[in-house]
C-alpha cells in the first residue's frame, strides 16, 4: 500500500510538472504573439 502511494505520489508530481511546463510554453507564445503584432 505504501509502495503504491509512492509511485502514485511520483506520478501526480510528473503530470504537475507537465502541465506547468505546457502553461509556461503558452505563456511564452501569447507574450511572443502579443510583442509580434
Amino acid at each position: 500500500s505504501q509502495i503504491g502511494s509512492r509511485l502514485h505520489a511520483r506520478v501526480g508530481e510528473r503530470r504537475l510538472r507537465k502541465g506547468f511546463s505546457a502553461i509556461l510554453v503558452a505563456a511564452a507564445l501569447w507574450m511572443l504573439l502579443k510583442a509580434l503584432t
